[in-house]
């Protein structure tokens, strides 16, 4: 019995196309972006997340900034950040100064910062983002 049943779960999984089974033959860029330690990523090493917040249920919407402290560790010129949409980046600032940068995607955010980061030592940038989250029509099944 033991072993139909066991039988029965392979010819299953195999019919059905069980994802540990298929070959993904091609990646999206945002999978690359996701799943890969990018070039953008590994010149730096998180050191420091200080989060402020401010949730605003009158209006649905999310706001705040998070410093980032990193040390850097190899030559880059460009970091890759990245925050979940619908929240958006509208400013990243450094030194009191406003960097510029490029989404890619649908939640990476590449950053230029705007003076030599020198390995070693260590820098904070400060990102302010804001946006309007989901409702969850059946929380938690369907996000939000």
């Amino acid at each position: 019995m033991r072993r139909i049943f066991l039988l029965a779960l392979l010819i299953f999984s195999i019919q059905t196309k069980a994802q540990l089974l298929q070959n993904k033959s091609s990646f999206t860029l945002d999978d690359t972006l996701r799943g890969a330690i990018t070039p953008e990523r590994s010149w730096w090493d998180l050191q420091f997340y200080h989060l402020k917040v401010a949730v605003k249920p009158e209006d649905r919407t999310i706001s705040g900034s998070t410093i980032i402290r990193y040390k850097v560790l190899a030559t880059g010129k460009m970091l890759q950040i990245d925050l979940q949409a619908p929240l958006q980046i509208q400013q990243i600032i450094q030194n009191g100064e406003q960097l510029s940068f490029e989404k890619k995607g649908k939640n990476a955010y590449f950053v230029s910062p705007k003076k030599e980061q020198i390995i070693g030592q260590s820098y904070e940038i400060e990102v302010f983002y804001s946006g309007k989250p989901q409702v969850a029509k059946r929380a938690p099944w369907d996000g939000g």
